[in-house]
């Protein structure tokens, strides 16, 4: 089925604009070109203003572009899935309500750099393969309104080959942004493998490494538990989390806004 035809399943139309609700697997949400796809609590609707009937949108060669567009933005919406179900493990206590949107708008910068394929069939998985693609996601933060960089402010590397991320010198006191509450933080990486084209995706996680938050200076190293084995992009990931230790246990913090993780390279 045509993703456009998938998402204009019609329901009501008012007077002036045309109201569907989205069907299938991947519902999406945003603008583009001049159709509306957004969430209500009665579920998930694509409008576009004007009047104009599902069946013209569909055929009409007026809204050819319109159509490309769509087909456009459903493989990229696919893309973000993809990736999101890639990083779970790692991402799972992480609050960000923007992270969806924010990606999406990176990986429709890398559908752009799709040199190759017609106009309505340009996506992600050709188009991360062009040299300026990977520094675009590179930096890529996850969290509610954090930046990692901001949250730990010392240097770290990572070595390609391995995988494995260093921290050198980390002093908390100077170097981490503190919330309320944590006596702790922990630390821990990742080395993901991603393939667009295929939807395969594997996820190697690192040794994690409790930092008190005190005074004092700390050398982290963070080695995958080993490297993935499949095809497709690699992504190191490097994810900070804060903790309360209480006789001995550690705790999660209520206030999780403070964790984040950041896509430490590309290759």
């Amino acid at each position: 089925m045509n993703p456009i035809e998938g998402a204009l399943r019609h329901r009501k139309s008012q007077k002036k604009e045309i109201m569907a609700k989205q069907s299938g697997l991947i519902k999406i949400e945003g603008s583009i070109d001049d159709l509306s796809f957004y969430k209500t609590k009665r579920g998930n609707f694509i409008r576009k203003k004007g009047g104009v009937s599902r069946d013209r949108i569909l055929k009409d060669p007026k809204f050819r572009r319109t159509r490309e567009n769509g087909q456009e933005f459903v493989a990229m919406a696919a893309s973000s899935t993809l990736l999101t179900r890639a990083l779970r493990l790692l991402t799972r206590n992480i609050s960000d309500g923007t992270a969806r949107t924010r990606l999406m708008s990176v990986l429709a910068k890398i559908k752009n750099l799709d040199l190759t394929s017609d106009r309505g069939q340009r996506n992600v998985a050709t188009g991360i393969n062009h040299p300026s693609a990977k520094v675009l996601l590179k930096g890529f933060s996850f969290g509610e309104g954090t930046v990692f960089d901001k949250i730990v402010q010392q240097k770290y590397t990572v070595d390609p080959l391995t995988g494995e991320i260093t921290i050198n010198d980390l002093n908390p006191e100077l170097h981490i942004e503190v919330p309320e509450g944590a006596t702790h933080a922990n630390f821990v990486g990742g080395w993901a493998r991603v393939d667009f084209a295929s939807g395969n995706h594997e996820l190697q996680l690192t040794n994690s490494v409790l930092v008190p938050l005190t005074n004092a200076n700390n050398n982290l190293l963070l080695t995958p538990a080993a490297s993935p084995t499949q095809a497709g992009v690699n992504l190191h990931l490097l994810k900070v989390e804060f903790v309360q230790e209480l006789n001995g246990k550690t705790y999660a913090l209520s206030n999780s806004t403070y964790n984040a993780m950041v896509v430490v390279d590309v290759i």
